[in-house]
Formats: structure tokens, sequence, C-alpha cells
């Protein structure tokens, strides 16, 4: 769900809507049903009001973008203003995902679960509200839905983005090995990790667009936000001491000149690599390197 005003999220996170939930015996749960007859009613009832927001309600499987979607969907996960979690069944990713949600951000947080099912004590003395399946039985879960989110829109409305997605990543996104480019990205971009959110999301735009069917089209970042990375960029360059992250900030440079919006200052970002790499004994040959480059660029 997305708060359009102030770019905020809420997320729906359920078992897969193909698997049925099975509580003790006799219950068993369709919950794409849930979704569709509970979830996305509600949600429509808060948006035909008129509060001067709109809430866009999001699955897992709604997730289209290319590239990591264990990344892309536990980040989501973390930026959502609210989270609609039903534990019917207890499903082992679902409880999962709750308990990344609760580590790093405690906002509104809905459970649902169908009636006469067992939960272990943990979750039972969380205020979760039941349904069933029957005629009717979602209206008390609905309605509990709405009076929930319309109370809780002030401090929704009122409250920071989120800035601990970085603790999420270097929790997650790392293979056995250790290090993968998201988490070197995450180190470089530390000061300010919202920016490599939001220069994340415009590439993936990007990828996404250029890969489309149909004519192509030159695609550009957003100025605002390239110069913002690049602002960030000599920042960082100004104050490395050492030789490896002087090497993650230059992989980034590189990359970024490769991408329209950043080729029109590729002359720049040359001689700045160049001053970068000039300060450290083990980039000379570097140095050299790009100070060429931007010389052929001149005029």
């Amino acid at each position: 769900m997305q708060l359009v005003e102030d770019d905020k999220y809420g997320w729906s996170a359920k078992p897969s809507s193909c698997e049925k939930g099975h509580a003790p015996k006799e219950i068993s749960v369709d919950f794409d049903e849930v979704y569709k007859s509970i979830i996305l009613p509600a949600i429509n009832l808060i948006n035909g009001t008129n509060l001067g927001i709109k809430i866009d309600c999001t699955r897992g499987e709604d997730l289209l973008d290319g590239g990591n979607i264990v990344s892309q969907f536990l980040q989501k996960i973390c930026q959502a203003e609210i989270t609609i979690t039903d534990v019917t069944g207890f499903n082992s990713n679902v409880i999962f995902e709750y308990g990344i949600r609760l580590s790093v951000r405690d906002s509104l947080n809905i459970l649902l679960c169908h009636e006469g099912v067992k939960l272990p004590l943990d979750f039972a003395e969380q205020r979760f509200k039941t349904y069933h399946m029957g005629l009717g039985g979602g209206n008390d879960a609905k309605d509990y839905i709405v009076e929930t989110i319309r109370h809780a829109l002030p401090l929704l409305l009122a409250e920071k983005s989120v800035e601990s997605v970085e603790n999420l990543f270097r929790r997650t996104v790392e293979n056995a090995t250790g290090r993968t480019q998201e988490r070197r990205l995450m180190e470089v971009f530390e000061p300010a990790p919202d920016l490599l959110v939001r220069l994340l999301n415009a590439l993936n735009t990007i990828c996404s667009e250029a890969n489309a069917p149909g004519d192509k089209k030159v695609f550009r970042l957003d100025p605002k936000l390239r110069d913002e990375t690049w602002k960030l960029l000599e920042e960082i360059g100004k104050t490395m001491e050492n030789s490896s992250n002087l090497s993650r900030a230059i992989e980034l440079y590189e990359l970024l000149t490769k991408l329209e919006g950043f080729r029109e200052k590729r002359r720049d970002v040359f001689y700045n690599l160049n001053k970068l790499c000039s300060a450290n004994p083990d980039f000379k040959e570097k140095a050299q390197f790009f100070l060429e480059r931007g010389i052929e660029l001149e005029d």
C-alpha cells in the first residue's frame, strides 16, 4: 500500500495464493480469497474516503521488476508503512517475514487469522483479528482493518521514512563467501542509505523499460537524483582513508559513467577519479588512466 503524498508503502504478507493453509484438521483457507474479499475491500473503503491519500495494496507475487527478488521482497517489507499478515497455518516464510518486519519497523502491523486456529503462545498473545470464510465471515475483519488504519493515519503521515534498510541488507544480502555487489554498494552509501534505495529503484525502472518490447528509447537518470549521487560520491572521495573503500567508490563511479544522465558529465567524472586516485599511492596507475580519458573528452 502506498500513501502517495509521502511515497510510503503498505504490504500484505500471506502464503502464496496457490497454497492452501491448513489449520487444525478441517480448516482449509484460500488465501487469495482472503485477500480479495477482506483485505482489498477494506483498502478500497479507505481510498474511497476524502483523506487526501491513496493506499496501493501490494503482494509478494505482484513484484515484477527484474533483479534479486529476495532483496526486493525484504526491502518492501521494511519500507512498508502498513503490513497485513495472515498467520493461519503458521507458514514459516510468512512468520520469518513478519519477524524481519518487527525487527526493523514497529509501525502498523495488522494480524489476521482464521477462527479455530490455535497459535503458538508467542503469537497467541499478539493482537489479531479472526475471520471465517462463510457468508459475512470476513466483515468484522474488514471493518477492523479500516478502523485500525484510519486511527493510525495521523501518526503514519508524520513518521519519517525508514532509515534501517541498510541493516536489513547487511543481514540478508550476502552470499556464502561474504560480499556481494549490493553489500559493497551499501558500504559506499552508508552515509545516505535512502539515496541508495532511490538510486536502485530508479535503475531497476530504467532497466525494465529498456528491456520492454517496442522501440528502444534513451532513458536518463533523473537529474536531481544524479546530482545527489554525484555529490555524495565526491564527499566520499574526499574522506576515503583506505584502498578497499576507495576501490568500491571507483567501481561505482565507473558504473555510473555508462548510464545516460551521467554520460554528459563523463569528463568531470574522469577528472574527479584522477584526483581521488592521485591521493592514494596504490592507485597511481589508475590516476593516469583517468586523466588521459578526461583529456580525450576535451572539446
